[in-house]
């Protein structure tokens, strides 16, 4: 039987005080079942833990990255490779790349995206995509694995919270406000040629989502504010295929889905 690998993230954000990596790059991860991510904010230092099944430790690979990933943006793990944006220093966010791990070998590769500040990632055969917001306005990025060839869309007056994908599609969660009126989005743009197809209004259900997944031609997603920026308890189910949203209310607020 295969082996399937899968990574537990957490963030801690630490102030590294005159202390140095020591641990070896060259590391075998074939054993190892979770990793735990532990970066700072401040330093260009972060650690992934990697353990087995019975939470014994495997191995440590030292990053010279600041601010490794996000509470709020999950690492996309994709054919046995973890993705990350290292975002730089918190002051600053002036990193432009996305980090991939192969998670056999821990070997490691750099696309350059030259967008500050990004945030959420999906990944499919061909691409990595990115969103990140300047101004106030929102850019979704798409990186060619092949060749780190990027291409840009710019969305105007939008912020961008979290981005899905599959094979042909690519699904942007959006959101604007003008005064105390929020409305939310999910714009849907063809994955390889980055061109708009539709937008789905949502702002019905809530506003400023950061947790959604796909499953089974379903993008489940969570709104832990309603329309109104007040807490919210439901998670919604949107079916691509028939364009269509059912909820589901739980008993407490701010529900995540992951």
């Amino acid at each position: 039987m295969k082996k399937k690998f899968f990574t537990i993230c957490a963030i801690v954000f630490l102030g590294f005080t005159g202390c140095t990596h020591r641990e070896s790059a060259n590391i075998d991860l074939t054993t190892s079942s979770v990793g735990v991510i532990e970066t700072s904010g401040n330093s260009k230092k972060s650690r992934i833990y990697f353990y087995n099944q019975n939470l014994e430790k495997t191995a440590t690979l030292p990053l010279e990255y600041a601010s490794l990933g996000s509470i709020f943006y999950n690492p996309v793990i994709y054919e046995d490779e973890l993705y990350l944006i290292p975002q730089g220093k918190t002051n600053v966010k002036d990193e432009k790349k996305v980090l991939k791990i192969e998670l056999k070998s821990g070997n490691q590769k750099i696309y350059e995206i030259n967008q500050l500040a990004m945030n959420s990632i999906c990944v499919n055969d061909k691409n990595i995509y990115t969103c990140n917001t300047l101004n106030g306005d929102s850019y979704i990025n798409k990186c060619s694995k092949e060749n780190n060839q990027v291409v840009s869309e710019k969305i105007e007056g939008v912020y961008v919270s979290k981005l899905l994908c599959s094979k042909d599609m690519l699904f942007a969660f959006a959101t604007t406000k003008y005064g105390k009126e929020m409305n939310s989005y999910i714009y849907i743009y063809d994955a390889e040629e980055l061109s708009f197809d539709e937008k789905i209004d949502i702002t019905n259900y809530g506003g400023t989502h950061y947790k959604a997944i796909l499953f089974d031609n379903n993008i489940l997603f969570s709104n832990s504010v309603d329309s109104g920026d007040h807490p919210c308890n439901t998670v919604c189910i949107y079916s691509i295929n028939d364009k269509t949203i059912e909820t589901i209310s739980f008993d407490q607020y701010y529900p995540l889905v992951d």
